[in-house]
């Protein structure tokens, strides 16, 4: 088993780009296996495809992610929304001696020497446009060559204009535990992820501390994009109808 010597922390939100990152990051085999191990709903999951093996307390679980998360070089990494990040440290703080602490110092406490990778979407109208939609069909990705026709749900607008709230909120959550850990972070945008994508992905290695492995060309990449004219339409109307509701607010102030 290769024990970490370094950890990459890809923090996300929701339809940012993050598994197309973490896909190119994988392929590099220099900078761990990012997988969002945290998140409760895919623990059983990840356990079956481990085998079942034997899991007594979190402890054990972590240590499970370290030995398949962990590329021969020392280097682990994992995919954090920010809401995994909070499920993260409430079951590190089940463990001895860790009870009020807080998410960075878990952090710095349990990952060895933490490299952070933040990636944002720039265009939040359309982020939020896209989780409602995912959300709604449970189209979260799109692989080259899958046949992705789902039928279309109905716009809500005012759940969109939630996970819009939702999502500039987890955005100033990052920020401050970014703060609070104290280490350097590199900032991604989706949007310049999809335009130069082995420039970015070369960032993220260089971030780690590890070289480029020789000869590398990264495979084009398996994630399709999603955006289509119906996103489009749907932005627009939602745009009006956030600034017909902004002026009703406004009036009421």
């Amino acid at each position: 088993m290769t024990s970490p010597v370094r950890s990459l922390l890809l923090c996300s939100l929701q339809r940012s780009g993050s598994w197309l990152l973490a896909d190119a990051v994988k392929s590099t085999g220099v900078a761990g296996v990012p997988e969002e191990y945290y998140w409760h709903e895919f623990r059983e999951d990840y356990l079956g495809h481990w085998g079942h093996p034997s899991i007594r307390t979190f402890a054990d679980f972590l240590a499970k992610t370290f030995e398949v998360g962990t590329t021969p070089n020392g280097s682990f990494a994992a995919k954090l929304h920010h809401g995994e990040l909070v499920e993260l440290c409430e079951s590190l703080r089940t463990l001895p001696e860790t009870s009020g602490l807080d998410e960075a110092t878990l952090v710095r406490t349990f990952f060895p020497d933490p490299r952070v990778v933040h990636l944002r979407r720039e265009d939040v109208v359309r982020q939020a446009v896209s989780w409602y939609r995912a959300g709604r069909t449970t189209a979260w990705y799109h692989v080259v060559g899958e046949d992705l026709r789902r039928p279309d749900p109905e716009p809500d607008w005012a759940r969109i204009r939630l996970l819009e709230q939702s999502l500039r909120d987890q955005e100033r959550r990052w920020t401050v535990f970014f703060d609070d850990l104290g280490a350097d972070v590199l900032h991604l945008v989706y949007e310049d992820l999809v335009e130069d994508y082995e420039p970015a992905v070369r960032a993220v290695v260089a971030h780690v501390g590890v070289p480029w492995p020789s000869g590398l060309v990264l495979p084009p990449p398996r994630l399709r994009r999603q955006r289509d004219g119906l996103t489009e339409e749907w932005v627009q109307q939602y745009l009006v109808e956030r600034r017909r509701w902004l002026l009703d607010e406004a009036s009421l102030a």
